[in-house]
């Protein structure tokens, strides 16, 4: 999974039903990429975060301000 961050965003990921990965601001211009076939992902600004995963570019989560949970399976669409 790749989330690319066109401003700042609080993000919080965790990976296969449980184990946070990153809980943290991430500033725009930074790329993130996580490995594994289960996600579950909230940002605090949908407008600023661009999704890929599993090889699908998913776009932009939402609008500027929009806080978006995810829950993203390799064997769900």
């Amino acid at each position: 999974m790749k989330l690319t961050y066109s401003d700042e965003s609080w993000t919080r990921v965790e990976i296969e039903g449980g184990k946070i990965k990153v809980e943290e601001t991430v500033p725009g211009g930074e790329i993130r990429t996580y490995d594994g076939t289960s996600f579950s992902v909230r940002v605090g600004n949908g407008g600023a975060v661009s999704l890929v995963a599993f090889g699908e570019d998913r776009g932009i989560l939402g609008v500027a301000g929009q806080v978006v949970d995810l829950n993203l399976d390799i064997n769900e669409p």
